[in-house]
């Protein structure tokens, strides 16, 4: 079902996010996104420690009674500094809503950072304990471990479908996958005077793509990510208007088999940590 896949995003909570995504100052925004979404019977939300005062709005707003997964920085932490971290969300959230928590800042974090926040596990066994990536060297990784991680959350997007050949391996060993950045953080619409891409190669070809098929760049991105095997996606919205809209899309997805022609392979475009 769709309402158990589509995960609401908070990023665009902290200023400065994406490329065309106008940031949430207001906390009357946010709960009115909140209440629609429920109203849509969506069951999780995705946030971070550092997405501004999502966290904070979100606990505020516990009567909806969302699942919620976190993020937080484990680059130089011990464990205690960990378990820290953990129950501060916890606290914010609602200590009934946390359910997973992620590691951030994997990828520049040392391998004893990595088993710190790794031994968290066994300290909250009603918790999932997962990995927020770039890289797909870095699932590989996980990948060959002896001990499985239970959830990943990876860029994912009918641009950067370079994840795309390692989704097997992960249903193989029961990894649950999130794919995030299904819109690539705004970048794909090039109907915006905001998007510093409307003019890139790749953005004019998927243009051309949506002008033969007669659709907008988010159907097409909504078509891929459902077209695809990962568990959850996870999706910002600017209000509540927006949200309902998406879903919409998402309930009348369109049926491509040529995906692949919209690959980029330009990091500058789909890595957003090139951005700035």
């Amino acid at each position: 079902m769709l309402s158990e896949r589509l995960v609401l995003g908070t990023a665009q909570a902290k200023p400065g996010y994406g490329v065309t995504i106008q940031s949430i100052q207001q906390e009357s925004e946010f709960f009115s996104m909140l209440k629609v979404a429920k109203q849509l019977d969506i069951q999780w939300i995705d946030t971070a420690q550092n997405y501004g005062l999502a966290e904070s709005w979100i606990g505020k707003n516990s009567e909806f009674h969302f699942q919620v997964a976190s993020k937080i920085a484990i680059k130089g932490s011990d464990t205690a500094g960990l378990k820290k971290g953990v129950e501060q969300s916890a606290i914010e959230l609602g200590r009934n809503q946390l359910r997973v928590v992620f590691a951030h800042d994997w990828e520049e974090s040392n391998p004893h950072d990595r088993e710190n926040f790794l031994s968290l596990q066994s300290d909250y066994p009603h918790l999932k304990f997962g990995i927020s990536l770039y890289e797909t060297s870095s699932l590989k990784d996980l990948l060959s471990r002896e001990s499985v991680i239970p959830i990943v959350q990876i860029p994912f997007s009918v641009l950067n479908q370079s994840f795309l050949p390692l989704l097997k391996d992960c249903k193989n060993l029961g990894i649950e996958v999130w794919a995030r950045s299904i819109f690539l953080q705004g970048a794909i619409d090039y109907h915006s005077s905001r998007n510093p891409f409307r003019d890139h190669p790749d953005i004019i070809k998927l243009a051309d793509f949506c002008k033969k098929y007669f659709v907008t760049p988010f159907q097409v991105a909504t078509s891929f990510i459902l077209s695809s095997s990962v568990d959850k996606f996870v999706v910002g919205f600017e209000s509540a208007g927006q949200l309902e809209e998406i879903v919409r899309l998402f309930n009348s997805p369109k049926e491509f088999t040529n995906f692949n022609e919209l690959v980029s392979a330009d990091l500058d475009l789909i890595d957003p940590r090139r951005w700035k």
